[in-house]
């Protein structure tokens, strides 16, 4: 499980490149998490980590991803 504090997430700045406008813009961790469980849904490999289920309520503070366990064997 990766749980995420979304508070922390949203503090976490980068620019970016609007690719519409190509103008730069403000992106926050949390926008780049939704974009990789976005990702992750549409995935279906043996050689990827599956996703399994994303736990977020609006009046949490965390975000929580449930994953494949991937142990040393």
């Amino acid at each position: 499980m990766k749980i995420f504090n979304k508070f922390v997430l949203k503090g976490d700045k980068t620019m970016v490149k609007d690719p519409e406008t190509g103008k730069l813009k403000a992106r926050n961790g949390l926008e780049d998490v939704m974009e990789e469980i976005k990702t992750m849904q549409k995935l279906d490999s043996d050689r990827v980590v599956r996703l399994h289920e994303v736990i977020d309520t609006e009046d949490s503070d965390y975000l929580c991803m449930v994953i494949d366990f991937c142990g040393q064997g």
